[in-house]
């Protein structure tokens, strides 16, 4: 197979292929691309045997397979849907394995023995996009003035939105964004909501244990400060504060959304927390309308600082006609440019996605709130020992089975 690229780099093996499918051409070609959909050859560690829509996959054992025959003959994958399905499941040792279920379960699956497991590095940073921010005036790629974004609402009803043509104006919605991520309580969070296993976060894309994460991204917990700051702003009296958290993102910790909104309502604000379904939502995204809070992901350690930030720069008309988180800021596309154009100097790339990260934390049109994870579990009276690699939840080939 021939794929021409301008540049391989860095992010094509850890990006671009990491989420690329092997299929056999020949089947392909042989049975069709109808047959060959409905039986699959690839390069897995299974060989299905039988699959039944919305119910079972069963694949047995690959003698030849390149990473050596999995240590046990037969995999069985079932559907279950509730999380407190597969818990009960595992439980009784239905099933061996289970895929993520809320962190609320945590308590009760260890203290049944069943054990967690986190290799593979799962789950992801919860943040806020301050959305209506759309302050981009001309496009990235030409100039051309940026038409007027129906969510640039920059008015009272709107606090949080400013307008870079008008200086007081800007400063002053920059307190207000500034008030609600001080008002936050991540430890609170991290211990209350997600059991202690998470931990707290600040600036979107950019995890707190990257080895690069400056202290000066950290953000304090000062209620008192936000309140003044919201004084300053004119905003003493409170304002509606609506924030979009889709209800069918399963990344998305619910509990840690309405713990947040709980911390806004402190400071004196009204919290609206809006579920619409993400696909009924998304226009609003595409089409620029979005005017409140976004509650999104930013990954995880996986993204080393050195990688660039492509969901971060769509933040800017970069993605014009595709989904973006609300904003829009030339800063974010030029911090990828510039990773992208130093594929060979990683010191290069690491300081312009520093420089993205400081215009995060100097204006906060988003700031993280925690980290959530996202740990698998296993039965230990039946599986031994679980070989995840980080970024791959699906290895079941490491699996070695109690004897």
């Amino acid at each position: 197979m021939e794929f021409p690229v301008e540049q391989f780099t860095i992010e094509w093996d850890r990006i671009y292929l990491g989420i690329a499918n092997v299929t056999s051409k020949k089947h392909v070609d042989d049975a069709g691309a109808d047959v060959a959909l409905q039986t699959p050859i690839g390069t897995g560690a299974f060989q299905m045997s039988s699959w039944t829509a919305d119910n079972e996959f069963v694949g047995e054992a690959f003698a030849d397979h390149h990473g050596g025959k999995s240590s046990f003959d037969t995999l069985r994958v079932l559907e279950m849907g509730e999380a407190s399905t597969r818990v009960a499941a595992i439980k009784t040792g239905e099933v061996a394995i289970i895929d993520s279920v809320p962190i609320s379960f945590l308590q009760d699956l260890t203290d049944s023995g069943i054990k967690p497991i986190n290799d593979h590095i799962g789950g992801s940073q919860q943040f806020v996009g301050v959305g209506g921010n759309f302050w981009q005036q001309t496009y990235h790629d030409r100039d051309e003035p940026v038409p007027p974004r129906p969510g640039f609402l920059p008015d009272d009803d709107h606090p949080w939105i400013g307008d870079p043509n008008d200086p007081e104006r800007h400063e002053s919605a920059r307190k207000v964004r500034e008030a609600l991520a001080i008002s936050i309580d991540r430890d609170l969070i991290n211990e209350e909501v997600l059991l202690g296993v998470g931990r707290p976060e600040y600036v979107p894309y950019f995890v707190s244990v990257l080895p690069e994460h400056p202290d000066r991204w950290i953000i304090p917990y000062d209620p008192d400060r936000a309140i003044e700051l919201l004084d300053e702003a004119g905003y003493g009296g409170g304002f509606e504060i609506p924030i979009f958290v889709a209800p069918d993102i399963g990344s998305l910790n619910q509990e840690v959304w309405e713990a947040t909104a709980t911390m806004w309502a402190n400071i004196g604000l009204t919290p609206r927390i809006d579920r619409t379904a993400y696909q009924a939502f998304r226009p609003k995204l595409v089409e620029r309308k979005t005017e409140y809070l976004y509650a999104w992901l930013g990954g995880n350690e996986t993204a080393t600082m050195d990688l660039p930030r492509f969901a971060a720069a769509e933040g800017s008309t970069w993605s014009e006609g595709d989904w973006n988180w609300g904003i829009e800021a030339i800063e974010t596309f030029q911090a990828m440019e510039k990773v992208n154009a130093a594929p060979r100097d990683k010191e290069a790339r690491i300081q312009a996605n520093m420089e993205m990260g400081d215009f995060f934390f100097d204006t906060k049109i988003g700031f993280g709130v925690v980290f959530s994870p996202d740990p698998l579990y296993f039965n230990p009276a039946i599986v031994d020992d679980w070989g995840l690699k980080p970024g791959n939840r699906r290895n079941f080939e490491s699996i070695t089975l109690k004897q």
